[in-house]
């Protein structure tokens, strides 16, 4: 009976801790608000937790960036990312973004530019004050291959 009451206990406890924190806090998963030259930013959605962390906050960023290949629509991360003004000040620089970057900018008119795999891409968003932009940037991309015949995966089985 005593060890029910300590487990309860400690329970009530650890849920108090995580409580004082906020959910923002404790169920982050890594991904965490950066400053950037002129934009406040997140980046993440690596791994479902990351993944869901981020669509359960997409509401509150007035511009959400996503980045994916192949005709699966697969995730991309390690994106170099830049933001730039009407003035061509840059306004965010990530080396490494993705594969979800959401984005905090004042109104205006930005030029956006990712680059993947020695592949860039531009979009121009204009950011409103009561608007939300959802930019994807999606890349064809190569086929997975199998690393021990470099043939791609995802083919017709060979009975044997």
């Amino acid at each position: 009976m005593l060890k029910k009451k300590f487990v309860v206990l400690t329970s009530v406890c650890a849920s108090l801790v995580l409580l004082s924190y906020g959910p923002a806090n404790a169920q982050n998963f890594g991904v965490q608000e950066q400053q950037g030259q002129g934009a406040t930013y997140v980046n993440g959605g690596i791994g479902d937790g990351q993944t869901r962390y981020m669509q359960s906050i997409a509401k509150n960023w007035p511009m959400r960036i996503m980045f994916s290949q192949l005709k699966a629509n697969e995730f991309v991360a390690g994106v170099n990312l830049q933001i730039t003004d009407r003035s061509n000040a840059t306004m965010l620089q990530v080396d490494s973004a993705g594969p979800l970057t959401y984005v905090q900018l004042p109104p205006g008119a930005y030029r956006i530019t990712a680059t993947h795999d020695g592949q860039s891409q531009t979009r121009n968003v204009t950011v409103g004050r009561n608007n939300k932009s959802d930019v994807h940037f999606h890349w064809k991309g190569s086929a997975k291959t199998d690393p021990f015949d470099n043939k791609p995966l995802g083919g017709t089985q060979v009975p044997g």
